[in-house]
């Protein structure tokens, strides 16, 4: 899970920018825990409101709930006094294309314009943190560096089950 937040004065121009400041970083963890860990970060940063962005696959019934997991995150931050709108996922097909996406996070990165406009927190990227991470989770900082095309193709990323999950988070709010 990751925390973005819109802070003014972070960019080269001394404009706004997007942050990624926080993210939680699990593996093979159960969508409670998540949400358990997510709502104690966001009360910790202070955080009176999120609009979460999801993965659209948990518009699908959950197997063990029957239910979608939209549901649960939803109610879990609504319980919590977090939810702010509602919980988003890419619905058309431009916003679940992926190569659209990644087009959109790297516009962040630099825009046409030369401005960049999107961030990672230098914490995210220190090797003590890192190194507490579980066997196999990169983090978004290790994520995008490591995000590769598939057989050097430049049309189909390497889903690597390691960098591709906090890059398709980014892209999931991006979009």
């Amino acid at each position: 899970a990751l925390v973005i937040a819109e802070l003014d004065g972070v960019a080269p121009d001394g404009g706004w920018g997007d942050v990624v400041v926080e993210e939680i970083a699990l593996a093979d963890a159960k969508l409670p825990l998540l949400l358990d860990r997510l709502v104690a970060l966001l009360q910790r940063l202070g955080v009176a409101g999120a609009t979460p962005y999801v993965d659209p696959a948990g518009r699908a019934r959950n197997t063990q709930t029957k239910r979608p997991d939209l549901d649960l995150v939803r109610e879990t931050l609504q319980r919590a006094g977090l939810l702010r709108g509602r919980v988003m996922y890419p619905r058309t097909n431009a916003e679940r294309d992926v190569l659209n996406g990644i087009a959109a996070v790297q516009a962040g990165f630099l825009s046409t314009d030369g401005t960049r406009r999107l961030f990672v927190a230098s914490h995210l990227a220190e090797q003590l943190r890192l190194g507490a991470y579980p066997p196999g989770v990169a983090g978004i900082h290790r994520s995008l560096l490591g995000y590769s095309w598939k057989d050097g193709k430049t049309d189909v990323p390497d889903k690597d089950g390691v960098h591709d999950h906090a890059c398709d988070a980014l892209r999931y709010w991006r979009v």
